[in-house]
């Protein structure tokens, strides 16, 4: 029986080891959403697929499902958000505590290809930018105040509208933040504890 291959966009999340050589993977998707899947043989040597699959790397994927579960069938290298951070070892750990949200908000594969973009353009921002470690958390708060309310868990109100209204990055953007960190900070919590994390 022949399965239906899908293609798309995935950032990986986090990898762990699953038996002697295969993975287990969270990827956000572009097409599918948050994905749980495997990857067969990944870890020998031979493994067409280790360069493409591996924490905080992008890249073009396939997937089949198969008995109630995902397998990558396919992955072809975008760019490492990690060997082009992993200099800057504030900026990495920040974005590490980013995705470590998402998994634990991002509940179901569902299409949100809006969610998909606000973390591209984070992680290029982050890549991009000359940025102090004030700015860096700051750029923290944005994201994590843009990914809530993708999310349904913060409103658009007027303290944090021009934050979550659009999906650009500056540096005035997180300027315009400094004033209203504390209370950012306690809207985020806030939330964050509402959703039961």
């Amino acid at each position: 029986m022949s399965h239906h291959i899908y293609h798309t966009d995935g950032l990986i999340l986090q990898c762990a080891p699953l038996a002697e050589a295969n993975l287990w993977l969270t990827i956000l998707t572009r097409d599918l959403g948050l994905v749980q899947a495997t990857a067969q043989g990944v870890r020998t040597m031979n493994s067409k697929l280790r360069f493409a699959l591996h924490d905080l790397s992008v890249a073009k994927l396939s997937f089949v499902l198969g008995k109630g579960a995902w397998k990558v069938t396919s992955a072809i290298p975008q760019e490492s958000i990690y060997f082009q951070l992993k200099a800057q070892k504030f900026k990495l750990q920040t974005l590490l505590q980013v995705f470590k949200a998402l998994r634990r908000l991002v509940t179901g594969e569902e299409e949100n290809k809006a969610l998909f973009s606000l973390l591209e353009k984070y992680y290029q921002f982050l890549v991009a930018e000359n940025l102090d470690q004030e700015e860096v958390k700051l750029s923290e708060y944005v994201i994590l105040l843009r990914v809530l309310h993708n999310l349904g868990y913060v409103d658009q109100d007027e303290l944090i509208g021009g934050f979550t209204s659009h999906s650009d990055w500056n540096k005035e953007l997180l300027l315009a933040l400094k004033p209203a960190r504390k209370q950012v900070a306690v809207i985020i919590n806030q939330a964050l504890h509402e959703s039961q994390l």
